[in-house]
């Protein structure tokens, strides 16, 4: 998946999907406290870091 979709996919998901997402693509814990911008912005920088997977 290009990066760019990917970014447009998790810029339309929810906390659950964050979390999910997270959780299944980069083996990444993304805590359910956090607002639901701040867990995009830390999916988008798990992106950054680890690329497209």
């Amino acid at each position: 998946m290009r990066r760019q979709e990917l970014l447009d996919q998790v810029s339309n998901m929810d906390k659950e999907g964050l979390q999910v997402f997270a959780k299944d693509t980069y083996n990444q814990v993304v805590p359910k406290t956090m607002t639901l911008e701040n867990m995009r912005a830390k999916v988008f920088a798990f992106i950054d870091e680890y690329g497209a997977v």
